[in-house]
């Protein structure tokens, strides 16, 4: 089957695992959804499942650490700020999400719990100022969504992430090739404490290294390896 924009998600949590597969022309293709790793980034691309294995072919554009992409909210404090705004004029003030997760060309997508039928998740996605239409997202596993999900407006602090993608940069000008293009949030497999509920990444690869940036959900670095 020819699938076309594609997102995956997976998460592990609890001892539960939980899969998100969602497609915007409406259908579904997954072949197994056993043995489910630990949430990944995917990109929302083009992106097949087969026999527990996911592969990704990724269109993000390619963002060089000393150059900002146009629309990356993740390097943009101003425009963090007026998504932080869309989300509380879209959602009456915060929403649940399972993670999130941030572009170089603007994009911002989520699954989030339907407030009004807390049983369902759809896939939000925000770019350019504006919402594109809800895609309802199938859920799979034994476990429950409601340990699969986080507070997008109290467990995560999001005006923080553009310093958090500064500091990465400034802690990789010296590594070959390093490029950000993507930034995402998951939840914390072990949180230690109220403020590790969610662990914020910003990923640098680099031609012959990568690099992670970790933080908590209020933008305190706990890793950077």
């Amino acid at each position: 089957m020819k699938k076309q924009n594609l997102f995956v998600v997976s998460v592990l949590l609890a001892g539960f695992s939980l899969c998100i597969v969602s497609c915007k022309n409406g259908k579904k293709d997954v072949t197994s959804t056993d043995s489910v790793a630990t949430s990944t980034p995917v990109s929302p691309s083009t992106t097949s499942v087969n026999d527990s294995k996911t592969s990704t072919t990724s269109n993000t554009t390619t963002q060089s650490n000393n150059e900002e992409a146009t629309g990356a909210l993740y390097s943009s404090p101003e425009g963090m700020a007026k998504f932080v705004d869309a989300v509380k004029q879209k959602f009456n003030g915060d929403v649940k999400v399972m993670e999130i997760h941030f572009y170089a060309d603007g994009r911002v997508m989520f699954p989030a719990q339907d407030p009004t039928k807390k049983e369902n998740v759809d896939q939000y996605t925000y770019k350019n100022g504006s919402w594109e239409a809800p895609v309802p997202v199938e859920l799979s596993g034994s476990g429950k969504l409601e340990d699969n999900i986080f507070s997008l407006m109290n467990d995560i602090d999001l005006s923080k992430i553009p310093g958090l993608v500064k500091e990465a940069q400034e802690k990789t000008k010296d590594l070959e090739g390093a490029t950000i293009d993507h930034v995402y949030a998951t939840l914390t497999l072990i949180p230690k404490g109220k403020d590790d509920k969610v662990n914020i990444r910003v990923p640098v690869s680099g031609t012959r290294k990568s690099k992670t940036l970790i933080a908590n959900g209020m933008g305190v670095v706990k890793s950077f390896n």
